[in-house]
């Protein structure tokens, strides 16, 4: 019997890899003798990516799937779409205007694209490696045996 780390991977390295990527963007505007340490600020990310993923990502993966638009690619861009909307809509509806502004924005669109870049990608692999017998596949009934003759 073997475990399938696949999924638990598709979901847990995106969301470290954003949270990485927020902390190293936000490491620069934290005072070098200040107690915020690379840990301090990943945490936060993680749990917005952890949000993003259960309540963004997952779904919007479901909802591609039912209708035959399972790719990787695809997947990716609607997404990050979804995402510089998102971002764009709350930059316009809090008025940032200044250039600290502009990279306080920047350190919340840059780790949510690197997740759904990541994601879209790890996604899309274990989609296309998984075995075609594994899947749910529409067309056959798994109750109804195969014909070996056809």
């Amino acid at each position: 019997m073997s475990i399938d780390l696949r999924p638990g991977v598709t979901i847990a390295a995106p969301i470290a890899v954003g949270a990485s990527a927020f902390a190293g963007l936000m490491s620069g505007e934290v005072p070098a003798g200040s107690a915020e340490s690379f840990l301090t600020l990943s945490l936060p990310a993680a749990l917005v990516g952890m949000l993003l993923v259960a309540f963004g990502l997952l779904p919007l993966w479901c909802i591609l799937a039912k209708r035959g638009a399972h790719s990787g690619m695809r997947f990716t861009l609607v997404a990050a779409l979804l995402w510089l909307l998102l971002c764009g809509a709350l930059i316009a509806a809090t008025g940032l205007h200044g250039q600290s502004d502009l990279r306080l924005a920047m350190a919340v669109l840059v780790p949510g694209l690197v997740l759904i870049g990541m994601f879209g990608t790890l996604a899309g692999t274990w989609r296309s490696s998984t075995p075609r017998l594994m899947r749910n596949d529409a067309r056959r009934s798994p109750s109804v045996p195969e014909d070996p003759a056809a």
